[in-house]
């Protein structure tokens, strides 16, 4: 029996065209694993309503407002919508973000509001990166960087890629006829496309006319110019709009290192240049302490008091720059067999020695607030040189072959420097600098609350009975000055710590 058959090409696979449009388009290699998130009723409703809170907490005069708290909050919320967000550790930095988010509400020191709205925006935009999975605790700096500049670019192709996504998936949006879900769904987008445009109008009408506005009683409204707000829409949109898009990437590759590379004998003079300035500075302290050094202060114009609390802001940034370089190093210099282990070892005695130049830094520090008082700047100094120690503990640890093949180190960083954060705002800096100051430097206490903000212009108040009588009396004139600094914004612009403030305030002049 013959066996000869003809051969059948196989079947085509029976797959759906792609749909045209941003997902089906060829991109570049930077952004060639982009998933598309489908557009949802959810997704463009919580967008926009995030839009329109972040438009009222950028008019606002100032950034500590629980309308700035509420635009971090929807953010969380528009992140959630977009239904990518299900990983264990997207959960966790979304929480995170609420948390830093409800802080802004909370504090009013410029310092840490700052820091507050950066952690809660970073946050979000980690959130919708691990969202579909990854492991944060394997993101090595390379990665962080290139993250850092899709995230750049992607805010600049927004007005590129929004309508080219929106026309792509307009089917999706489109209501199926003769439905209840159908007609509140057009209802829906009907207020979402109306009610902007009824509020602005509404407020132009009121700000042109007392009796309107007597009707609604809509005239302290904290809209401005309308091309102004429209301009905060669309910046608080796109800004929600890109941690969106963040979960459109897929986690690959995250430990991977730069193309860039550093000579092994390059980094070994780099490291035993550094060994012997530490060294030599090390020596210059024993000369100090020793008492050799009595004449070089003395030709420096200073005593030797002046001498011990001066220059711990240059030994900072000496630590900050050190911590820097040995993080670039050991990324960038090439990975030798020959060189590793000198390399490891001259890292590790600069490690060390930093870790000495950090102590003595505290030292000098707590020396010149035992003699001249305590001020922000001075706190937040100590605060950063016990990161700063922290930070170079954690890469002593790296360096000394802990979990080798794991980019724990930069993770690791950051999320100490998140915890500290955190910590700041649980402990609230300026209420501790006033309670640690007022019983130890109480004749500074009139130059302190210069500097301070609500935050410890309440707990000053509030304590000014304990400090002696000539210098309350005196501080209660300033302090009075200030009396309508605080609390006299709409709901909008509500803070609680300015609330606290006006309160005590009004209670120590009004009594």
């Amino acid at each position: 029996m013959s066996t000869d058959q003809p051969v059948l090409p196989p079947a085509a696979p029976d797959v759906a065209p792609p749909m045209p449009g941003p997902a089906s388009r060829p991109r570049p290699s930077g952004r060639a694993n982009r998933v598309p998130v489908p557009l949802s009723r959810p997704l463009v409703g919580s967008t926009v309503a995030a839009g329109l809170i972040g438009a009222i907490a950028f008019d606002q005069p100032h950034t500590h407002t629980v309308t700035a708290a509420a635009f971090g909050l929807s953010g969380v919320v528009a992140l959630v919508a977009t239904g990518a967000v299900r990983s264990r550790y997207s959960t966790l930095f979304l929480t995170a973000a609420a948390i830093f988010a409800s802080f802004l509400a909370i504090r009013s020191d410029p310092r840490l509001v700052a820091f507050d709205a950066i952690a809660c925006y970073v946050l979000l935009v980690a959130a919708g990166l691990f969202g579909r999975g990854g492991n944060p605790w394997d993101v090595g700096p390379h990665y962080l960087a290139v993250s850092a500049g899709a995230t750049l670019s992607s805010w600049l192709h927004l007005s590129v890629d929004v309508p080219l996504d929106v026309a792509a998936r307009s089917r999706e949006l489109a209501p199926s006829k003769n439905s209840l879900t159908a007609t509140l769904g057009a209802v829906g987008r009907g207020l979402l496309v109306g009610l902007p445009i009824v509020v602005v109008l509404a407020v132009l009408l009121a700000q042109a006319d007392a009796v309107f506005a007597s009707f609604f009683d809509i005239a302290p409204l904290p809209i401005g110019r309308p091309a102004a707000y429209i301009l905060y829409f669309v910046l608080a949109t796109s800004l929600i709009i890109v941690a969106q898009q963040r979960t459109r990437r897929t986690c690959d590759n995250m430990a991977e290192r730069s193309q860039l590379r550093l000579g092994a004998i390059e980094a070994m003079v780099t490291l035993v240049g550094l060994d012997v300035l530490f060294l030599a500075f090390a020596a210059s302290q024993l000369i100090s302490i020793a008492g050799g050094g009595d004449a070089a202060i003395a030709d420096a114009g200073m005593t030797y008091a002046d001498y011990a609390r001066q220059g711990f802001f240059q030994l900072l940034w000496v630590a900050g720059i050190t911590l820097v370089v040995l993080m670039g190093l050991r990324s960038l210099a090439a990975s030798s067999a020959d060189f590793r282990r000198s390399r490891q070892l001259l890292s590790c005695s600069a490690v060390v020695l930093t870790l000495g130049i950090v102590a003595i830094a505290l030292i000098r520090l707590s020396l010149y607030v035992a003699d001249k008082g305590q001020t922000p700047l001075r706190f937040y100094s100590t605060v950063f040189s016990v990161w700063i120690g922290v930070a170079f503990l954690l890469v002593l640890v790296r360096l000394l072959g802990y979990r080798p093949t794991q980019a724990w180190l930069t993770p690791a960083l950051l999320a100490s420097g998140l915890l500290t954060l955190a910590g700041l705002n649980i402990i609230n800096p300026e209420a501790y600098m006033v309670n640690t100051s007022i019983e130890s430097h109480p004749e500074g206490m009139i130059t302190l609350s210069a500097k301070l903000n609500a935050d410890g212009v309440t707990v000053l108040a509030n304590r000014i009975d304990e400090l002696p009588a000539d210098v309350a009396a005196s501080l209660a004139e300033v302090l009075c000055e200030r009396e309508f600094e605080f609390g006299r914004g709409s709901l909008l612009a509500f803070n609680r710590s300015e609330r606290q403030a006006s309160t005590a305030l009004a209670d120590l002049c009004r009594p």
